[in-house]
């Protein structure tokens, strides 16, 4: 349990000075198994968060693929309101479909918004739609404060969250779908022909370190939630409002 703290402890010292976002820095670590908090500062303070958004809109994904409503080589199409999301995106244009499998993997490696609107919108109809469909799991799942707007995590004052819920929504991944949960600590992947290599630095750094997101626009500062596994034992920490990626 050291290692894991010393290896979260290093991740947050390196993510949290402060910077002018929503609500300023806030960290939260806790064991995943216990709920046990580790250590915490402004937990409770509500952020934007990023890109961080796209786990929920995994979560709701993989949900979709458990009951039935979709498979991993569904076709899902592209709409010119999902084609035109701002970087960083996979490129997909108007028109055409991208398999659920290759949106996923956009999405957790290349945090593409293209592939997550595309997404959100086959789910829940439309942005909105999907939105609300995310505010409702998130309160299902404990998140008390949390509020999407959109699958991506592009900017919008509206969308909130806390280092606390961000954990919550890490460990619900983990525990409900521990399968799909394994594709967080890829590296990359091959899309059209091109590989793809992922966001989150942190992997490389760390031992034990197996995901899972990371997140920045202008207004929340760097996000991370990460986790660190020794043994049978994980440890769940997240950042936001961080100065640096690094």
């Amino acid at each position: 349990m050291k290692k894991l703290l010393m290896a979260l402890s290093a991740a947050v010292l390196l993510l949290s000075a402060p910077v002018a976002s929503f609500a300023g820095s806030a960290y939260f670590i806790m064991d995943a198994k216990s709920g046990k908090v580790l250590a915490s500062d402004n937990a409770d303070d509500l952020n934007h968060p990023a890109s961080l958004t796209k786990m929920m809109t995994l979560y709701l994904t993989f949900e979709a693929i458990h009951r039935g409503k979709i498979g991993w080589n569904t076709e899902v199409p592209v709409s010119r309101n999902a084609s035109g999301k701002s970087p960083t995106k996979l490129g997909l244009k108007p028109g055409s479909t991208i398999t659920v499998r290759d949106a996923v993997n956009g999405m957790i490696v290349k945090s593409a918004n293209d592939a997550a609107t595309a997404m959100g919108e086959a789910l829940g109809g439309s942005e909105s739609g999907f939105a609300r469909m995310m505010t409702q799991k998130a309160r299902e799942i404990g998140m008390r404060r949390t509020v999407f707007t959109n699958p991506s995590g592009l900017p919008s004052m509206e969308q909130v969250t806390t280092a606390r819920d961000m954990s919550t929504l890490a460990v619900a991944l983990i525990n409900n779908y521990p399968q799909e949960y394994r594709l967080f600590s890829q590296s990359g992947f091959t899309y059209r022909g091109s590989r793809i290599r992922g966001h989150n630095n942190l992997m490389y750094r760390y031992e034990g370190m197996d995901g899972i997101k990371t997140g920045y626009t202008n207004a929340s500062g760097f996000n991370i939630v990460s986790a660190v596994r020794q043994g049978n034992r994980r440890v769940i920490g997240v950042v936001m409002g961080g100065a640096t990626a690094r």
